[in-house]
């Protein structure tokens, strides 16, 4: 069975990192990739706004692209279950586990669902939360 890893507007911007994260995910039972609209709109925004010769056009075709690319990738009617989450700063939703819990002192890796350059490579932790208390015995 395949992990599930929801990619963020922060790996699917940079191009190479975007077509990197993608094969990976075209790869049969390794990873099952997931984004939503939202997601999406924030990638496609940023990229006409940080290089203003990029049309509609052009960030329309590459989200068409990313999407019959990845098979089963978009997820929908996950909105009601942002409300119900007590995050710490609700304007972050994918920052959560809290920042104490985001560097735990395993060497097993684990995914996670943001990417935040200070804190992770390539959306995987080196570090997993289960053995943190041993690790530091």
């Amino acid at each position: 069975m395949p992990f599930i890893a929801v990619y963020d507007a922060d790996v699917l911007y940079p191009n190479t990192l975007r077509d990197l994260l993608i094969r990976i995910a075209q790869l049969p039972h390794l990873v099952q990739a997931k984004w939503t609209e939202k997601i999406l709109d924030e990638v496609t925004d940023n990229l006409r706004k940080n290089m203003p010769d990029i049309t509609v056009e052009k960030t329309d075709r590459l989200r068409q692209l990313m999407n019959t690319a990845v098979r089963d990738c978009l997820v929908s009617g996950y909105e009601p279950l942002i409300a119900a989450l007590d995050l710490p700063d609700p304007t972050t939703v994918m920052s959560w586990p809290p920042r104490s819990r985001r560097r735990p002192r395993s060497s097993s890796p684990r995914i996670c669902g943001t990417f935040r350059r200070s804190d992770w490579l390539l959306g995987i932790s080196r570090r997993s939360p289960r053995t943190a208390s041993s690790a530091t015995r």
